[in-house]
């Protein structure tokens, strides 16, 4: 039975397949003529389709961005602990101030207000690439809607007025500091009365 079964499997591997219907030389010439037809019209049936010449965007938050940071300082510091002969190299303390407190952040000075009412913010060192309607698009999704907007394309910067003062905090707070494809950016209040 079993040899049986293997000869029939082996018998229809090896049996010819269905050959595609010939073309009469009448049809190929008329599908000949159409091609060369397109062709001189501009329609290239042959041409791939170009991409559109759209570009991905994309916002990181500034808390995503100083864990990256930590992340790859960590690793770099663990890189670096290693020397010679399994010896381990004594790295300094860089969580804590001399005086012994926790060290403050950074990005977050003392003098800066944390909460602001005014609805205006401008957003520094955007890339240069990026139109007006996507970056109003991406920071509507992100946070809120925008009442208007302007790019000053030789200074890098994006002014935004939001309808409520607490989504231009929520930018500036979960944003400065962030990027923008990569790009580092920074956001930062504006008084009511400045104008974009």
């Amino acid at each position: 039975w079993l040899k049986s079964s293997s000869y029939y499997s082996l018998a229809a591997a090896m049996a010819p397949k269905e050959a595609a219907p010939k073309k009469s030389a009448a049809e190929i010439l008329a599908a000949f003529r159409s091609r060369i037809e397109r062709k001189i019209a501009g329609d290239d049936p042959d041409k791939k389709p170009e991409p559109t010449q759209g570009h991905t965007i994309f916002l990181t938050t500034s808390a995503a961005v100083r864990k990256r940071q930590k992340a790859e300082e960590e690793s770099r510091q663990k890189a670096e602990q290693w020397i010679g002969r399994g010896k381990r190299k004594a790295l300094p303390d860089d969580a804590q101030a001399p005086n012994g407190r926790p060290k403050r952040q950074k990005d977050a000075p003392r003098w800066a207000p944390k909460r602001s009412n005014t609805k205006k913010v401008k957003v520094l060192n955007i890339p240069m690439n990026v139109e007006l309607k996507y970056l109003q698009e991406l920071f509507e999704k992100a946070t809120g809607d925008i009442l208007e907007g302007r790019v000053d394309t030789d200074k890098a910067t994006a002014f935004f007025t939001f309808r409520r003062a607490r989504d231009a905090a929520a930018l500036h707070d979960n944003y400065h500091g962030g990027e923008i494809s990569g790009q580092a950016i920074q956001v930062e209040f504006m008084s009511d009365t400045e104008s974009l």
